[in-house]
């Protein structure tokens, strides 16, 4: 366990402590967070752990939450951790196990409610902490999950096909890192059925699965909705757009950066795009992806006037308040958010795309969003949905 960590919750008195590595996750701890401000009528105290994405290191800073309006709120930058021994991993699994034990013996009961808030799955490595008596006794934890984005929704093929994009140009392991890997994870697994049955957790995700179809979590997303309202973003770029009714956002992804797609394929579909939309009148706004190079998109920029390409830090879901007429993009969270946050109509052009490559991961990325999320985004051409996309007379 970060020592860090264990210092804050020893001598702070700590409301929630929340585990990130992305932006949309740092949304997902500002709604949470704000509902039991509510709740609480008072400042809140919380700690934040910012983890390292395994290819693309942090992602996230002080910047990116609205919690910090109210709360007073501490962030840890965590490290790559380094590799541990079989031995020292024993040791740690000893301390989890005994910190578990003692959550789910409802040892540490009397204490004041702690909400520790993790994405998908439980951070287990803070049950460590509460094999301290101090800790045990000075805490109720109450553990939160939120929502990853589409990735919570999609299968076991997916996330095994993403984790070997994201370990591309990493080092080859030693045998003795691949030995020690699989016993981590066995452990963890191990640990999440015994918790999956045995303990309570919340469920803050966006949808919730029904036979085979997922159904909105109103509560959740007016959360969403009630916390993005406090923080809409503002920019010189954006007043420009302001004065003109008719705009789109394009929500580009990483697609190049993981060599799913050559670079001179994907500049041109993004350009088709923008093309046909200037051709209506339509105001294009690229919104890179955090994990993005945004210097492939100069080009587009300097030879299509009126075309705007924005921070790539900024969360997309603060400057959808503005309403834009449509959201274009390929399998991006934001085509969903746009629509059940604020209406937006939103199109995916991943077929478009798909006739120039074969990768495997976006095929499998686009058969699950399709089958997921094809009552709520558009798989139409851009052509065919002409009729659907209502703009406003140039002013």
């Amino acid at each position: 366990m970060n020592e860090q960590v264990m210092n804050e919750l020893l001598n702070n008195d700590l409301d929630f402590i929340a585990f990130v590595i992305s932006p949309f996750h740092a949304l997902g701890v500002d709604a949470f967070a704000y509902d039991l401000f509510t709740k609480y009528n008072r400042k809140l105290n919380g700690l934040i752990v910012v983890y390292p994405h395994s290819k693309n290191g942090i992602l996230v800073d002080e910047t990116h939450f609205i919690c910090t309006n109210f709360s007073d709120v501490k962030l840890i930058y965590a490290q790559n951790s380094e590799k541990l021994s079989c031995f020292q991993q024993f040791r740690t699994a000893i301390k989890l196990i005994k910190g578990s034990e003692i959550i789910l013996r409802d040892k540490c009961n009397l204490g004041k409610n702690i909400y520790i808030i993790s994405v998908m799955n439980i951070t287990y490595t803070i049950l460590e902490a509460f094999e301290n008596e101090s800790i045990a006794k000075k805490y109720s934890p109450q553990f939160i999950l939120i929502d990853e984005g589409i990735g919570t929704y999609f299968s076991k093929d997916f996330w095994t096909l993403t984790s070997k994009y994201d370990q591309e140009n990493v080092e080859k392991k030693r045998l003795t890192d691949v030995v020690s890997d699989s016993f981590q994870l066995m452990f963890f697994h191990a640990l999440n059925a015994v918790f999956e049955k045995k303990l309570k957790v919340g469920d803050r995700c966006l949808f919730s699965h029904n036979s085979n179809c997922l159904i909105q979590n109103r509560s959740v997303i007016e959360s969403y909705q009630n916390v993005l309202s406090l923080n809409k973003y503002t920019s010189p770029e954006m007043e420009q757009i302001l004065s003109n009714n008719n705009w789109a956002i394009i929500a580009t992804q990483p697609f190049v950066e993981y060599n799913q797609v050559d670079i001179n394929d994907y500049i041109e579909c993004i350009n088709e795009t923008i093309t046909f939309l200037r051709q209506k009148g339509i105001i294009c706004i690229i919104k890179p992806h955090p994990r993005e190079d945004i210097f492939k998109y100069d080009m587009i920029i300097s030879e299509n006037e009126n075309t705007i390409l924005l921070d790539k830090s900024i969360s997309l879901e603060k400057i959808l308040y503005l309403h834009p007429n449509l959201v274009v993009g390929f399998t991006s969270t934001a085509l969903v958010t746009a629509k059940i946050f604020y209406n937006v109509f939103s199109v995916s052009i991943i077929d478009k795309l798909m006739k120039k490559t074969k990768d495997p991961l976006l095929d499998v990325s686009r058969t699950e969003f399709k089958n997921l999320f094809g009552n709520i985004v558009c798989f139409k051409t851009l052509e065919e949905i002409t009729i659907d996309i209502h703009v406003s007379p140039v002013k």
